[in-house]
């Protein structure tokens, strides 16, 4: 790792910026989220949230790419009209997926791979108000999350991925995280 960041530095200080370019990938995202918690009782896709963030890409070569991504996803679950009880949780996120894509035509690819959810807030509110819950919730989760995408041009794509909790995310019940996201990213270059 030392050695491949004084490379990019001496790369960077000698004017290579093309070729770096050309080697990796930024871009950045912006779009939706639906989000359900299955062991909540409450069921469908109820509560729509932000997500936004950046990613870096690695090109292996022309069909495959290797990604690390940080992305902040509001997570969590709504009750709706069919629900006896009224019941909001609203989760706040960094997610930081690593996954493999796979270019199977000249626009349409697909991804997956795992994710590290980092919780920065929790709170839920049963109709008093949003009350704090940080507590009960895991500070770090596993997921797994995959996808499909579609290159609109050079520097735009539209994606759409799922991911899972692989573990409970709270300590007192046997809960996860069911998410669909929804996005455009913009490519830097």
């Amino acid at each position: 790792m030392k050695r491949l960041f004084v490379i990019f530095s001496i790369l960077f200080s000698l004017g290579y910026t093309p070729l770096l370019a050309q080697v990796f990938e930024a871009k950045i995202v912006s779009g939706i989220s639906a989000n359900q918690v299955d062991g909540d009782k409450l069921s469908g896709f109820n509560l729509i949230g932000y997500v936004g963030g950046i990613g870096v890409g690695f090109p292996l070569n022309e069909k495959w790419r290797m990604q690390a991504e940080a992305f902040f996803i509001q997570k969590g679950a709504r009750s709706s009209g069919n629900d006896p009880l009224f019941f909001r949780w609203r989760m706040s996120y960094v997610e930081i997926p690593f996954t493999v894509s796979y270019k199977f035509t000249e626009r349409f690819f697909a991804d997956g791979g795992l994710a590290a959810d980092v919780l920065i807030s929790s709170k839920a509110d049963a109709g008093g108000g949003y009350v704090t819950s940080s507590e009960l919730i895991h500070k770090m989760n596993p997921v797994i999350v995959g996808g499909v995408g579609y290159d609109l041009s050079d520097k735009l794509s539209a994606q759409i991925r799922y991911g899972y909790s692989l573990a409970s995310i709270s300590k007192v019940e046997y809960q996860f995280n069911n998410s669909i996201l929804v996005y455009l990213s913009y490519n830097l270059y």
